[in-house]
């Protein structure tokens, strides 16, 4: 199997040397051949959620690869070329997005190598008439997120039937009861658009609407759901003055805890040292060095069974630079570390680096800064002691053992740091 497939590999990248020569410089063909070979794909196919677009508006394709047979398949929607059988009637653009043109019918059409799919999509200018929503719990826990995402199903004037849920707005009849999301990215995808959060203990009316035109609302229970706690953690081990840190909650009811860091509302018990710029998202602004209480709670509509969680928390001086780290090949060195040298390599080139409160190096080589100073302490302390370049540059031509400084001092960023070190040279 191994020697077929090399084979076969061998056969492509002579076609691909055999089409740059005939001048067809027909690289995407042979890239795609490849694609195919390596992934062992036998077909393809192209799915989208419906079979009708309204001219203006558009229909997002998804290509997916079958492999070994159908086994299995993997989505190449981004590796394949998308095309359109009429353009005149349906656009189709890299990403596999189709445009509805005019009234009409168009194949979309993928194509990878030898492969292809095709599917027929209708551009109608038939107006919307009704919108149904589906999908709505019977009941969603305060402070909890739903899992599932509302439907809408469009109806036009000619009798069709089109899933619209990324295209309608949704709203809610009682905002402090329910949040719905209406995002949706630019690529298509929904986001949160749909997405049900219970705020408080009620009932409200969730609606989709487009071309205004208004579904009839759809109502949903938000209930106690038997949170019993809830408990507050950060990203972060340790917290530092002039950074943010993203804050989580997880709400016990009664079975796996539940992620209701979006569903809480945040607080600190000192806002000059922690805050929170959006109290729904858990992140905080860290301002100041001190201690802070960061609380999450849920609130279900004054109802008296506010849950809540404190979480203390030490927020540190702003980082800044405290060391130094000498570099040299593969190998780091610190404040009292030797470097061994070999004799034979007459030379070697330092690199030098910043390191900060939490231990991490900067990205900047400064060995060649004109803040940056070398020098050889003293005399050597065996042998000949090697020199040491403004940049860096260790010399020698003999062995020994000497300690140097390095010091890197940056006035505008208020920086004034060294360190020192043994070069041995054997």
């Amino acid at each position: 199997m191994c020697s077929v497939k090399k084979m076969t590999r061998a056969v492509l990248l002579l076609v691909s040397f055999v089409l740059t020569a005939c001048g067809v410089g027909n690289e995407q063909t042979y890239i795609q051949a490849v694609e195919v070979n390596t992934k062992n794909l036998t077909s393809i196919s192209i799915v989208s959620s419906n079979d009708r677009v309204r001219e203006g508006e558009t229909e997002t394709f998804t290509a997916l690869g079958n492999v070994d047979g159908g086994a299995s398949q993997i989505d190449i929607t981004s590796s394949v070329s998308w095309s359109s059988s009429d353009s005149s009637i349906i656009s189709v653009n890299s990403n596999g997005v189709a445009t509805g043109k005019s009234n009409g019918t168009a194949d979309v059409i993928a194509r990878l190598a030898d492969l292809s799919a095709t599917k027929a999509l209708r551009s109608s200018d038939a107006p919307l008439v009704s919108i149904a929503v589906s999908n709505q719990p019977a009941s969603l826990p305060v402070c909890q997120t739903s899992s599932q995402q509302l439907l809408a199903r469009g109806t036009y004037s000619d009798g069709d039937e089109a899933d619209i849920s990324d295209k309608v707005s949704w709203s809610v009849s009682d905002s402090s009861v329910i949040y719905v999301g209406d995002v949706a990215l630019s690529d298509g995808s929904r986001e949160d658009k749909g997405v049900l959060s219970g705020l408080s203990i009620d009932d409200a009316q969730i609606i989709a609407s487009q071309d205004d035109i208004d579904s009839e609302g759809v109502t949903v229970s938000v209930v106690a759901g038997g949170l019993t706690s809830i408990s507050v953690s950060s990203a972060d081990e340790m917290l530092y003055a002039e950074e943010s840190s993203q804050f989580s909650a997880l709400g016990d009811y009664g079975s796996d805890p539940v992620d209701i860091t979006e569903n809480v509302q945040w607080g600190s018990s000192d806002i000059t040292i922690l805050a929170f710029s959006d109290t729904d998202t858990g992140l905080a602004e860290l301002l100041l060095e001190g201690s802070s209480n960061v609380s999450a709670t849920c609130d279900p509509g004054g109802s008296g069974e506010l849950q809540s969680a404190l979480l203390a928390v030490d927020v540190e001086a702003a980082v800044e630079v405290v060391s130094l780290r000498v570099k040299y090949g593969n190998d780091s060195y610190n404040d009292d570390d030797t470097i061994e040298l070999d004799l034979e390599d007459g030379e070697a080139q330092l690199k030098l680096y910043t390191v900060d409160t939490k231990g991490d190096e900067g990205i900047v080589d400064l060995a060649d800064e004109e803040e940056t100073s070398w020098s050889v302490i003293g005399t050597a302390l065996s042998g000949e002691a090697a020199d040491i370049s403004s940049s860096g540059l260790v010399t020698f031509d003999a062995v020994g053992e000497s300690e140097y400084q390095v010091r890197y001092k940056d006035d505008d960023n208020d920086i004034n740091v060294d360190i020192y070190f043994f070069i041995k040279v054997e």
